[in-house]
């Protein structure tokens, strides 16, 4: 079990390198994305049950659209969807796909 927290741990402490408040529901949204890329913000409101402003404001955040010149991770990507140019299709950026795999190793180890 120590082997596990001690995972856990350093997963947090890498949240941290890119933002030592990151929040748990960012990353929870930056993984749902992983899962599925090109999901929208209706296909991750039906998976996490969060409202969609609150799901709005995070893809903000992790994006680089992020308003009042508050801090973007540029961790995903907004593209209008192939199928519905009314939907946004979100995908992982460069820096966002280096972190989810940087993470996933940690938990592989």
């Amino acid at each position: 079990m120590q082997k596990q927290i001690s995972k856990y741990l350093t997963v947090l402490r890498t949240l941290r390198t890119i933002d030592a408040e990151f929040p748990l529901s960012y990353f929870m949204i930056l993984l749902e994305v992983a899962l599925q890329e090109g999901c929208s913000l209706v296909d991750l409101k039906n998976e996490t049950g969060m409202p969609m402003p609150t799901l709005s404001r995070i893809v903000g955040a992790l994006s680089d659209k992020r308003q009042k010149n508050a801090m973007s991770y540029d961790l995903l990507r907004q593209e209008l969807h192939k199928s519905d140019p009314r939907r946004k299709a979100l995908y992982l950026t460069a820096k966002g796909k280096h972190l989810v795999q940087k993470i996933s190793g940690i938990i592989a180890q």
